[in-house]
């Protein structure tokens, strides 16, 4: 790592983790602290900022992050993915021994799983329709899991709650119908957390939302907050980097890299890339 003449935080070689963001300060959203909700936030790998995929890019000091002795580089790769998760988690309200839905388990789905559990939710199901994803879901914890091609998700959560129906429930993966599915599985007063990427409108049933009290919020990547929690949780070797990492493949394969991850094919989660 370079650094600037005016930088005072960090020295040439420190081994660091940078939040992809950066935040104007000065709409209504920064003065409250919600800063993930800045309208004028600048991001990592789009026009307004690019070069994620470069060998070298600048980066603001306050979106520096030391990384602790012990953590790897490849460890660092997945703390902006943790940190989605533990926002999630955050938004979804859980309580000590809570039982919670994911329903979808990428990436960040198995990351709002490890932030879960260390939540409280002591009972999480967890759903795809990969079996590999699936076993990983149980090797981070999930008591149960439900391979949705095969098995009815309303019939299992009914018989896993003895019909009462599951805390909360927070969906991970950006399948329209899933929104009003969810919504019949969380019980009275229950809060569905929606921090997937939807590419597609919804079409929900309001009466399940009324009758029930049903919460629903969205989740939006993270702040600093969240960030520095993840590297918290990293350090202490919370999390298996190789139940996420699925593929280690040099910088010159990026765009093959690329369409394996949007193609969704199974075997497939993280894929981390080497300069």
């Amino acid at each position: 790592m370079e650094v600037a003449e005016n930088v005072s935080l960090f020295k040439k070689g420190d081994r660091v983790s940078a939040e992809p963001q950066t935040y104007c300060h000065q709409c209504s959203s920064c003065y409250t602290g919600h800063y993930n909700l800045c309208k004028n936030k600048k991001v990592l790998g789009t026009a307004a900022w690019p070069g994620a995929f470069a060998e070298y890019v600048a980066i603001p000091e306050d979106k520096v992050y030391l990384l602790p002795n012990g953590l790897s580089f490849e460890e660092g790769a997945l703390i902006e993915p943790l940190a989605v998760g533990i926002r999630a988690a955050q938004m979804a309200h859980i309580s000590i021994g809570d039982t919670v839905l994911i329903m979808g388990s990428g990436t960040i789905g198995l990351a709002t799983l490890v932030a879960l559990k260390e939540a409280g939710a002591t009972r999480i199901i967890a759903t795809d329709v990969e079996d590999f994803n699936l076993a990983k879901a149980k090797e981070l914890g999930a008591w149960t899991t439900v391979n949705v091609r095969r098995e009815s998700l309303g019939q299992k959560v009914e018989e896993r709650t003895k019909g009462e129906g599951v805390d909360a429930a927070v969906i991970a993966v950006g399948v329209p119908s899933l929104i009003d599915e969810s919504l019949g599985l969380v019980h009275k007063r229950g809060r569905v957390v929606l921090v997937a990427i939807f590419d597609d409108k919804a079409i929900i049933d309001p009466f399940k939302i009324v009758f029930s009290e049903v919460e629903m919020v969205g989740s939006w990547v993270y702040s600093g907050r969240e960030f520095q929690a993840a590297i918290d949780l990293m350090s202490h070797k919370r999390i298996e980097t190789g139940l996420f990492i699925t593929h280690r493949w040099p910088i010159e394969r990026v765009r093959e890299a690329l369409d394996l991850v949007d193609k969704r094919a199974e075997g497939v989660l993280k894929v981390v890339l080497h300069f």
